[in-house]
């Protein structure tokens, strides 16, 4: 059965299951439409014109609520409590969309006018408040609901990490494959700990690489982010301390992502040592469900 839930930017948990609220589908736009835009080119006299790139908008999911209670008391105690969950102010909420299948999508969204638009006039007695809500998803995107974590190389010792599957090591033990089953590339973060000597990540999928020209030591950790908007290096010292490390950071590396389907990866380092550890992890992302 598909349901939906909203997470709200005050951290409450709302079920649109139809106990306390409950979603009109039949009113219900924007979870699978996507508005897009083409680009194109032409030059004076030309016949059409030339197709060059597709821009992605933002996600509206418009949605009419059903606030359902014994009484005009109940019904505005629930109502201040949508609206608390939605408050601008405390950030994004999060829409959950409950699929057939048992997968669950999550979309970061903000209501567009502030807060839902109630209707006036709920008699005393009434057992249901309608509203209408415009959530705007800035980033389109439906995300998983847990990321993926793995390996970036068959490194001897136990492992400690959540490792998730499917993932193999490939025919040498510097190269792994992965699988992002989104339909869009993903961001990811990519995890070293020492000691390893320039370590270099290559994207065998899409020949980007990402080298470090640094010593990572014993007790440190490099930590890359390759998500739009927030491209950073980090470093953190055996105390905990974090810095910007983006310098170590060659100017011909690019901050790749994890393109949808089979991912190859290369490792290499100069030298590393017995402790030594690397791992990649990234969320599985859709634009269309």
């Amino acid at each position: 059965m598909i349901t939906y839930e909203l997470i709200g930017s005050n951290g409450d948990h709302l079920y649109f299951d139809n106990q306390q609220y409950g979603i009109l589908r039949d009113e219900l736009s924007g979870i699978s439409g996507l508005p897009c835009e083409a680009e194109t080119i032409s030059s004076p006299g030309q016949i059409g014109e030339i197709f060059t790139s597709i821009v992605v908008k933002p996600r509206t999911i418009s949605l009419h609520v059903a606030v359902l209670g014994h009484g005009r008391a109940e019904l505005e105690e629930r109502r201040r409590r949508l609206i608390r969950a939605l408050n601008p102010i405390n950030g994004l909420s999060t829409f959950i969309w409950n699929l057939e299948d048992g997968s669950r999508m999550l979309i970061r969204c903000r209501p567009d006018s502030g807060f839902p638009n109630f209707e006036e006039g709920t008699a005393p007695d009434a057992m249901i408040w309608d509203a209408y809500l415009d959530l705007i998803a800035d980033d389109p995107c439906y995300y998983a609901e847990t990321e993926i974590v793995s390996p970036l190389r068959g490194f001897t010792g136990g492992w400690h990490l959540p490792l998730q599957f499917p993932m193999s090591f490939g025919g040498i033990g510097t190269v792994v494959s992965i699988q992002n089953p989104g339909d869009t590339p993903s961001p990811c973060t990519i995890e070293l700990r020492g000691k390893l000597v320039e370590p270099v990540i290559t994207n065998l999928t899409t020949g980007e690489s990402i080298a470090v020209r640094r010593t990572i030591e014993v007790g440190e950790v490099l930590k890359v982010t390759t998500a739009f908007g927030n491209k950073r290096v980090t470093l953190i010292d055996v105390f905990g301390t974090e810095t910007n490390a983006m310098h170590y950071v060659t100017i011909s590396s690019r901050f790749f992502q994890i393109p949808p389907g089979t991912v190859r990866l290369r490792y290499t380092a100069s030298e590393e040592g017995d402790t030594a550890i690397g791992y990649i992890r990234y969320v599985p992302r859709w634009l269309g469900q």
